[in-house]
């Protein structure tokens, strides 16, 4: 274990469906004393974990107490450790209509945990990437059966300029 209980390795908290389990909330929220780097949720799964509603300050003030940074994804992503937060206004309404985005964002900022030493600066950064490739997938998917396939094709192929060109976060 290193400092505060945290290990060596950075993992990421995914407590997906835990609005719906009890025993899946209380095992997240175990799971939150093992200090993960990153819990990458949803405003409903934020909501059961937290017991409170997911507005900005709430956001925070759970990522100054648990001394993690809180992805909370949706329409617009925010990102805060409590000192620093971020909004992410990238993305495509198609990404809620495919099972699985929530879950691709968390691998991804898995990931950038494995390079980048600042989890916030990962965290920003892997759903900047997630939500660029949907709106390039956008562009040639209207359907979300084919901008499932065609989100991993335009991951594979988001590169720097791509990234800064469309990057949105405040």
């Amino acid at each position: 274990m290193g400092q505060g209980g945290r290990t060596q390795i950075p993992w990421v908290l995914d407590p997906v469906l835990i609005e719906r389990s009890p025993a899946r909330a209380a095992f997240a929220r175990s799971l939150l004393g093992r200090v993960p780097a990153v819990v990458r949720l949803n405003g409903h799964e934020f909501t059961a974990l937290a017991d409170e509603e997911p507005t900005s300050d709430a956001v925070a003030r759970f990522a100054t107490a648990k001394k993690i940074i809180v992805a909370l994804t949706g329409e617009v992503d925010r990102v805060s450790e409590g000192a620093r937060s971020a909004k992410i206004a990238n993305g495509d309404a198609l990404m809620a209509l495919v099972t699985g985005m929530g879950c691709a964002g968390s691998a991804l900022v898995a990931a950038a945990l494995t390079v980048e030493r600042d989890p916030w600066r990962a965290t920003v950064a892997a759903l900047v990437a997630l939500g660029v490739a949907g709106e390039v997938a956008a562009e040639g998917a209207s359907e979300p059966g084919r901008f499932a396939s065609w989100i991993i094709d335009a991951l594979y192929r988001l590169d720097r300029a791509t990234l800064r060109a469309r990057t949105r976060v405040t």
